[in-house]
């Protein structure tokens, strides 16, 4: 049986990304031995959590690099920046200036 080139990349990617996030786990992990800080724990379990996902991962089936999709996503980006609005805040400035001093 043989890997497919995409199958194989992925499998080194995902070797790589673990090796290099093991060894600053055992620092983090290191760390906190020496200081007793709970920070390295919280960021050696944040680490231990970003391995653990990228072991389980699924591998993406296809991706669609096509002119029009690219155009398509775009476009759909711009139309989703809306201005934003200030009703809410004009109505808190509002109510603040309408406060009496007492």
């Amino acid at each position: 049986m043989r890997l497919q080139t995409g199958m194989l990349t992925d499998v080194l990617a995902r070797a790589i990304v673990i090796v290099l996030l093991g060894l600053l786990s055992v620092n983090l992990l290191g760390d906190f031995l020496r200081t007793g800080h709970l920070t390295g724990l919280l960021l050696l379990a944040s680490e231990a959590l970003v391995i653990l996902f990228t072991l389980v991962r699924r591998r993406a089936r296809a991706i669609d690099r096509s002119v029009a999709r690219d155009l398509h996503v775009r476009l759909q980006r711009r139309h989703d920046r809306r201005p934003p609005r200030f009703e809410f805040l004009l109505q808190r400035v509002h109510w603040v200036a309408s406060l009496r001093v007492a």
